[in-house]
């Protein structure tokens, strides 16, 4: 969402002051005798004349200075006087804002709110001043420009604008500034207020439209409001905005009054949040076709993969002929006479290569030959000529799909007969009497019931994108009877007879039962489909007090007591995922899921639907049963357990040291925030994620400061002590305890000071509250619900308060009495959804929950709501508190900075690129608690823990620089810096003023030469010669010294216009040459050390464009190539030996424009931004002399105008609405350091920065020149990340690889998010260190896997991308670039860039989605010759040749083994052998040795299912090698390959010995090998050749979850493996090969 509308500047922010009043004294008495004498002289004030405000500066002056003391009875006092005693009070007001805001002092923009509430007071006094409409209408402008928010409600009440009389005045007033594109936030906030848009005085669409383009969707709900008829008319514009008619589009825009180019309408997030809004107004989408016909098309693609390729993979089967005619009823009552979803269903056929069904189509819908593909239209003559076609417009099954086999699935019996099928209310209470009763036939124990629901998307429905509930299946089996009893509710059906309280009572009764334990699998997402068809039964569902989850004791079962299931060793087929696996772990076979996508809405059921219907639901029961009967004979006891994990969980400040504690997994994390140093990491709650810290100051006799920490996660706490004196080290008081339940909230009451043990309450997620003193003891159950958030705080007079947030919204505060007893103080339910985080400060409490709000109330007896607003665009994880302001922060990957009192504008931003979310913060408070000094600590999911300040963005000084004018009337028309501080003024008459601090002077009267017109001015970046140049419009060129003495002029000779467009200095010319362009695109350089200047360079004309001038250029010396980059957003490479275009990269910015290019001198790369929001990074070709691209980025996506780049420290300068930023230029943050309200980047501005760190922005706004300063040394020195491990990825790590360059150790790694990172590191046991050194952006999607081999790495992923990377120096630049299926470039203004983004010739493979898995490489004889092989997801393997000269993939080869996806390649280089693994468990050895003729392979049954991971070792050279392998089974399998006899051989198995799938393994040494698995194992292994076994020797438990990838490197000095494991984030494990010991 765009917020930089809300982003500082903003004056609720700067000008709040405090309010203390004091007694009248003599300087009133002074004041108001100076006012007397002033109403003496004639008053120039008329309202129908300018008015000159010098007679009020003196009275002005000491309201001023009154106010800055605090002394507010004083201002108060002579302001009231003077205005009551003026005949236009209005008019004077007028002329004190008006000084005010025109003047740079931002001390006295202070004033501005309290001169407006003032007047209103004095308003009140007198109903009925004299008011001048011209006047009202420029305070009004004034206000607007400004956006001061919190006096609108002020000044429509000073004003009266709510009155008929004045309607029309405020009608023409934001009319007016919608046409000259004022601040939209305000105008619509304005309008709200009055209410206008209800009367429909003002067209809706003028102002939402633009709202809506800036993607302002908070400010968009602030304005329509509750407003039904608002509420529509929104979703009509939008629905109109993403029509696929530009008409339609244009028509809107022009009706608008906006000038957009209808390519920059962000659809994706435009449709994104439509969706949101449809389901928050309660609309139906067939009210909407444009929103309609995208959902439709969103459906259509989600039938084709139900219909492809889940049946591909086995999901198919049953009735094939009956699935395929309900698929095809499903499709034409979807299409229905659309004809644009009739074309794009062919065309999806085609992308599913069913080339045959795509012809049946089109003929069922007689469409033309111009609207298909190439395919349909050749297959389509192929059936003409054959003469195979039939008269028939029936519709054939696919040829596509294969059955899916039924044998070895576990399909228990279930008789048709023991089914009760429920359709009419009056049958539901009967048959869950039945089921009820059963408790008697049971006798010690509970009856099991299992429970599933069956689902479908309805294209018939209000929305598409939600699952509907077709039935509900429950099933008991009573052995007692050896009876079984099923259950099938048709909600269809009931849904039309139940009212809200029958389906709540309905939900009750089912999952929170007293008399049976009802079964489910994955619960989470059956509640979540349950909630949003029924949101009555979300109480009950919420509750589920009866419901045992039976995916968490599976999970639980399988890491701790795999024996309970019979079938733990028994290898996986690879189709076993969810309950399937937990039915084939119990009974030896996967459960039959053949009719899981059919058709679920179609009334009658059969009765094969009805049958597997009950089948998931009954084998709960039976599984449920086994496990009683297994844990009864292996006598173990069981309960739930949970995954550690790997993000920052948990901070708390100690303020007294600036001491920061994080949480991340099971360890707890120091850091001194004075010197951003960490100071430990220790491992404290052994099995849990730590959650949260609880923290009492103690402070000793000895001035030890010291303070006892509560450490609590999950079930479990500890409590440890951190000392000032040993800052480094934490002592254990008490060892990790377990408590009953989910620990949220902890609160220390009492601290012994003798034994320094705590009384400890603990607020849990039952609504319990525990106390521990020396014991733990539960001490009182409240309100019976579930709490997904808590906080318990003193509140007065010690008062201990339990703040408890639901998962309903619900708030209760419980208050303690002096029996220690908690009762309920208050509730509310302001809240949507569930509470996420409760912070307490100052009698104020903040909720933020799932709804995407916040909610301040103030407490003292009871709860005021203050204000209540939506914060982010994700779920809100906590909030903090001071005195004026809020912070908040979540899943979004962002933390917000909000005033008290706001109604959504956000004050300040902090985010981090491509990070999944902020999960906590705290913040450290200055000694004065002013919110300027104040610092925040957060934890992100990369595993980052951050800081910011609150000062880094507001600037130090903003300042007019009055101009000496000798002229009447003249202005500044532009601005320059010319060396440091020193600025040189193009005026309107042509004089050049040189400014020199305060100082100014006349630099070069242009009068005659210069005068009305437009002169360009161009700064040369030689630090040993300052020189100007000055290009005027009619042709003459003047090269000025640093004194204003003319070094060289001359005048551009042509026969046609001659007017200088634009002025450029050649970089690293010593200030020699220079590049001027006049009108038609026509370009010269000229070498200006000459007398006169020579014109060298006649350059080919720009290409055809109305703004057809250059805005950069960069000169390439070392090649005698000049880049430029223009108006259209070009880049074009002029070769200045022949002075002809070398290259282009056509529309790369663009129509805005490219606005910079330059080189970063640390990598040598090029890089170039543009006011499209991106910059683009280049390296070149040394032989080809050509541009090749790298990668793109963005600052933010609301930030679309970059201006300019800045090398050393690496930053970029850019403009967002009305203010000027300043952004840096790192990887994983992009911080603001700067912003200035200048009004926009259309005016003439320059930015400078200094050798210390001062910068400098300089500009003209209304005729005056403003220059803004800050020093940046702090910011620019000092780390955001705290963490000494930097921050790897925001989400999942799917690769990593080790290698040693130049004596250091490298880690590469690859992630769900797209980027490649590069770290250097060491690993000494006491001194570990690891340094960020480069982040890679160029994949599209996930990247899969890496290589590394010489000085170069090769990187492969998802949408079949494979690319060439080189390391020189720890610099990386992308050598090469293939691309299965290429696609054009989106951003901007879709430039395409001219690499070998083309598709190779050799590549027959027309399939879609293809995924890169794998990649291995061998160096070829040839130098600089390599062997790429890549795997794919279907089931190809493709062999590439790379060469270094050309930087080239040509695909030369292509092979398969098997029909399933291919998961890893590794090749033996030795002979030429490359090793495949794929899903369906094969090995595959092919003979690459010569790749001309057919190739050599041989395959080996190795799993039962998917091999993610093999490693090589040789036993004999070139003879024999071994191979270990892991898979999705959790097996381990060594292999031996006889190269001389193409033999494969079977060694050792180990099956199942991972409780989960093994992801990892690598061999020590020919007898010993490590693999990792999801269940966090890292396992030894040693095989004993002589006695013929393979032993697990080690067991080593990690802590990061999800793992995912593994690799190791070996270190001779110190004779240790570094082990790097990956997932969830990294974790580095080193293991002693002389000693046999893991450590990390």
């Amino acid at each position: 969402m765009n917020h930089d509308f809300f982003d500082t500047d903003n004056d609720e922010n700067v000008l709040f002051d405090s309010d203390t009043s004091t007694e009248n004294s003599e300087h009133v008495k002074k004041s108001q005798t100076i006012l007397h004498e002033y109403q003496k002289k004639p008053s120039n004030i008329q309202s129908d004349s300018p008015y000159n405000f010098n007679d009020y500066l003196e009275i002005y002056e000491r309201i001023y200075t009154f106010h800055t003391q605090g002394e507010h009875q004083k201002w108060q006092g002579l302001f009231d006087d003077i205005i009551k005693q003026s005949t236009t009070p209005y008019k004077l007001l007028y002329m004190f804002l008006d000084h005010t805001l025109s003047t740079t002092n931002n001390k006295k923009h202070r004033l501005i709110i309290p001169l407006i509430e003032q007047f209103k007071q004095i308003k009140n006094y007198d109903q009925n001043p004299h008011l001048d409409d011209t006047i009202k209408y420029n305070i009004l402008s004034k206000i607007c420009r400004r956006c001061i928010f919190s006096q609108l409600e002020s000044i429509v009440d000073i004003f009266d604008l709510r009155s008929t009389d004045n309607r029309q005045l405020v009608i023409d007033f934001i009319n007016e500034q919608i046409e000259q594109h004022q601040d939209i936030i305000f105008i619509s906030q304005m309008t709200k207020i009055l209410k206008l848009l209800e009367i429909d005085a003002i067209q809706f669409e003028k102002i939402v439209l633009p709202l809506i383009l800036k993607l302002q969707w908070e400010t968009i709900r602030f304005v329509v409001g509750d407003d039904k008829i608002l509420q529509r008319k929104l979703l009509k514009t939008i629905d109109d905005l993403i029509s696929t008619d530009e008409t339609t589009v244009r028509q809107l825009f022009s009706q608008c009054l906006i000038n957009t180019n209808t390519n920059f309408i962000d659809t994706r997030s435009v449709k994104r949040a439509a969706r949101k809004l449809l389901k928050q107004y309660d609309f139906s989408l067939h009210e909407f076709p444009n929103l309609a016909a995208q959902e439709k098309l969103s459906f259509l693609k989600t039938l084709f993969v139900r219909k492809y390729l889940e049946n591909k993979n086995g999901g198919g089967g049953g009735d094939d002929d009956g699935d395929d005619e309900s698929w095809k009823e499903q499709i034409t009552e979807l299409i229905h006479d659309n004809h644009d979803l009739q074309v794009k269903l062919v065309d999806l056929f085609v992308d599913y290569t069913d080339i045959d069904s795509a012809v049946e189509w089109a003929r069922f819908y007689n469409l033309e030959d111009f609207e298909l593909s190439v395919q349909v239209k050749f297959r389509r003559q192929e059936i003409l000529q054959d003469d195979i076609t039939s008269q028939s417009y029936s519709l054939k099954s696919s040829t596509w799909l294969t059955k899916q086999s039924e044998d070895n699935i576990y399909k228990p019996t279930v008789l048709a007969s023991d089914i009760v099928y429920i359709e009419v209310d009056s049958d539901v209470d009967s048959f869950l009497n039945r089921l009820e009763c059963a408790r008697c036939d049971v006798g010690s124990h509970l009856p099991f019931v299992g429970f599933d629901c069956e689902t479908f998307m309805d294209p018939t429905q209000r929305t598409l994108n939600s699952q509907i509930v077709s039935i509900i299946q429950l099933a008991s089996s009573i052995l007692s009877r050896d009876q079984s009893l099923y259950g099938i509710f048709d909600m269809l059906a009931l849904r039309l007879q139940f009212d809200m309280k029958t389906l709540a009572e309905f939900a009750q009764r089912l999952f929170c039962s007293h008399d049976f334990i009802l079964l489910t699998y994955n619960y989470a997402g059956d509640t979540s489909f349950l909630i949003e068809n029924y949101p009555s039964m979300s109480d009950a569902l919420m509750q589920g007090t009866a419901v045992i989850d039976l995916f968490r004791v599976q999970q639980y079962i399988c890491e701790h007591y795999p024996e309970v299931f019979p079938y733990h060793n028994v290898s996986a087929n690879l189709k076993s995922r969810g309950l399937s696996e937990l039915v084939r772990l119990c009974f030896g076979k996967p459960l039959d899921k053949s009719l899981q996508t059919s058709d679920w809405r179609k009334r009658p059921l059969k009765k094969s639907q009805l049958i597997y219907s009950v089948l998931d639901s009954r084998v709960l029961v039976d599984i449920a049963m086994l496990i009683e009967e297994r844990t009864r004979t292996l006598q173990i006891s069981w309960s739930w357990s949970d995954f550690k994990g790997a993000p920052v969980t948990a901070i708390k400040v100690l303020p007294k040291h600036r001491i920061c504690l994080a949480g991340t997994g099971p360890y707890v994390l120091a850091f001194d925030l004075t010197t951003n140093q960490q100071l430990l990491q220790e491992k404290i709650l052994v099995d849990s994620v730590v959650h949260g810290f609880e923290a009492r100051q103690i402070i000793n006799e000895t001035n030890d400061s010291s303070y006892i920490i509560v450490v609590f996660g999950q079930r479990t706490f500890s409590i440890i002590q951190w000392s000032s004196i040993s800052p480094s080290v934490l002592k254990t008081i008490i060892p990790q305890t377990q408590c009953p339940s989910w620990i949220i909230s902890a609160l220390i009451v009492h601290l012994d000071r003798s034994t320094q043990l705590p009384t400890i309450l603990f607020g849990t997620a039952l609504n319990q509250i525990y106390r521990y003193n020396k014991s733990l003891e539960l001490i009182q159950s409240l309100n019976y619900t579930t709490l997904y958030s808590s906080c318990l705080f003193h509140h007065t007079n010690e008062t201990v308060i339990f703040a408890a947030g639901t998962v309903f919204g619900e708030l209760f505060l419980y208050e303690q009495d002096s029996n220690n007893y908690f009762h309920e103080k208050t509730n509310v339910s302001d809240h949507n959804g569930a509470i996420f985080g409760i912070t307490y400060y100052n009698n104020l409490l903040c909720t933020v929950g799932d709804d995407r709000t916040v909610k301040l109330y103030k407490f003292q007896d009871s709860l005021e709501l203050l204000s209540s607003f939506f914060a982010h665009d994700a779920r809100i994880w906590q909030s903090s508190l001071t005195s004026t302001n809020i912070l908040t922060c979540g899943e979004d990957s962002s933390i917000r900075l909000w005033s008290h009192k706001s109604t959504g504008e956000i004050l300040r931003s902090f985010s981090v690129h491509r990070c999944k979310s902020v999960w906590c913060m705290d913040i450290l408070r200055g000694d004065d608690n002013d919110d300027k000094s104040l610092i925040i600590i957060s934890g992100w999911s990369d595993g980052g823990v951050r800081r910011y300040h609150l000062d880094d963005v507001p600037i130090d000084s903003h300042r007019t620089i009055l101009l000496n004018k000798s002229l009447e009337n003249d202005f500044p028309r532009n601005i320059i810096f010319f060396n440091s501080l020193i600025m040189i003024v193009y005026m309107n008459s042509g004089q050049l003023l040189k400014i020199d601090k305060d100082d100014i002077t006349l630099f070069y009267d242009g009068r005659n030469t210069l005068k009305n017109g437009y002169a360009k001015m161009s700064m040369s970046n030689d630090e040993n010669e300052y020189l100007l140049a000055v290009g005027s419009l009619n042709g003459f060129v003047f090269i000025f010294d640093h004194n204003g003495i003319i070094k060289n002029q001359f005048q551009i000779e042509t026969n046609k216009n001659n007017k200088i467009l634009q002025i450029l200095w050649l970089n690293n010319t010593s200030s020699s040459k220079l590049l001027v362009c006049i009108p038609d695109g026509i370009m010269f350089v000229y070498n200006i050390s000459n007398q006169p200047a020579i014109l060298e360079h006649r350059l080919e004309v720009l290409p055809e464009f109305e703004q057809r001038w250059p805005n950069t250029c960069l000169y390439l010396q070392q090649y005698n190539i000049l880049l430029v980059g223009d108006r259209q957003g070009n880049i074009l490479s002029y070769d200045l030996n022949n002075n002809l275009i070398y290259q282009k990269v056509e529309r790369l910015h663009g129509i805005n424009g490219t606005s910079s290019l330059d080189i970063d001198k640390n990598t040598n790369l090029i890089r170039s931004c543009g006011r499209d929001g991106y910059i683009n990074i280049f390296s070149i070709n040394n032989d080809q002399r050509q541009l090749i691209h790298q990668s793109t980025c963005t600052i933010t996506s609301d930030i679309t105008w970059l201006d300019r780049l800045i090398d050393n420290p690496s930053l970029v300068t850019c403009f967002t609405t009305n203010n000027f930023c300043l952004y840096t230029l790192d990887d994983q943050t992009k911080r603001r350091l700067m912003q200035v309200e200048c009004g926009g980047g259309h005016r003439n501005h320059d930015f400078l920065l200094d050798k210390n760190s001062n910068a400098y922005f300089v500009y003209i706004r209304n005729k005056q020149v403003y220059l803004a300063e800050k020093n940046l040394m702090r910011i620019l020195n000092e780390s955001t990340c705290l963490s000494i491990i930097p921050p790897t990825h925001g989400t999942e790590i799917r690769c990593v690889k080790l290698f040693q360059s130049n004596n250091h150790f490298h880690m590469i790694t690859g992630s769900e998010d797209t980027q490649i990172k590069l770290f250097t590191f060491q690993t000494e046991k006491f001194n570990a260190k690891c340094e960020h050194i480069s982040t890679l952006q160029s994949h599209l999607s996930a990247v899969c896997d890496i290589i590394v081999i010489d000085n170069l790495f090769f990187s492969c992923g998802a949408r079949a991308q494979l690319f060439a990377w080189q390391m020189k120096n720890n610099i990386v630049i992308r050598t090469g670039y293939f691309m299965l299926h290429p696609l054009r470039r989106r951003h901007g203004g879709g430039g395409n860039i001219n690499d070998e983004t083309k598709k190779d010739n050799h590549d027959e493979d027309h399939g879609l989605d293809v995924r890169f898995t794998s990649v291995a490489a061998m160096s070829l004889a040839e130098n600089g010759n390599y062997l790429l092989f890549v795997t794919g997801s279907d089931a190809i393997l493709r062999v590439f040749r790379y060469t270094t000269v050309s930087n080239r993939f040509s695909l030369i080869q292509t092979c398969s083994h098997s029909e399933y996806c291919q998961l890893r390649v590794k090749v033996y280089s030795n002979s030429s052998i490359a090793f495949v693994s794929s899903t369906d468990g094969l090995l595959c050895a092919y003979d690459m040795s010569s790749l001309d003729s057919s190739i050599r392979s041989t395959t080996f049954k190795v799993h039962q299912s998917g091999i993610n991971d093999f490693d090589i070792i040789e036993i004999n050279q070139n003879n024999l090698l071994r191979l270990a392998s892991v898979g999705d089974d959790g097996s381990v399998h060594v292999s031996s390959f006889d190269i001389k006899n193409w033999i494969w051989k079977r060694e050792y198995s180990k099956d199942c010995i991972h409780q989960s799938p093994a992801t990892g393994i690598r061999f020590l040494n020919s007898t010993s090998f490590i693999s990792i698995g999801i269940d966090q194992r890292l396992k030894l292994w040693t095989i004993k050749n002589d006695e013929q076994v393979l032993e697990l020797t080690k067991n080593y438990l990690v802590d990061i979850r999800d793992i995912l990838s593994m690799d190791m490197i070996f270190c001779d000095k110190k004779r240790e493996f570094t082990i790097v494991i990956v997932g969830a984030g990294v974790q580095t494990v080193q293991f002693d090969l002389t000693n046999c010991l893991f450590y990390s």
